[in-house]
């Protein structure tokens, strides 16, 4: 992956088009699995774009109509950024894990 498709990618969630946010937000739910694209999402403002969509697809609640799809892409998404922060801010290590292996099988 091109790290400078990153920035591109991100700024099309503010799309009219629903179909364009959810696609966005499922690639970079994808995306936020690898450490050096995780960087580049964060580094593009990406978690402020993916939290708008979690808003925007949360808007209608009241209605019944609110997007389940692009919710869990984003908030997934989200969820991945924050843990593998808290992660590396922290030094955790995962008790089973041997030297240089993944530091976590969720992240």
């Amino acid at each position: 992956m091109n790290e400078d498709a990153i920035p591109a990618i991100v700024k099309l969630s503010g799309s009219a088009q629903s179909d364009v946010r959810l696609a966005v937000a499922q690639i970079l739910s994808s995306l936020s699995l690898a450490p050096h694209t995780r960087a580049a999402i964060n580094k593009a403002d990406g978690p402020s774009y993916l939290v708008q969509l979690l808003i925007h697809a949360m808007q209608d609640i009241p209605n019944d109509t609110w997007d389940e799809h692009l919710a869990l892409a984003a908030g997934n998404a989200l969820l991945q950024l924050t843990a593998a922060s808290m992660i590396q801010s922290t030094g955790w290590v995962h008790h089973g894990a041997d030297v240089g292996e993944e530091q976590s099988n969720f992240i």
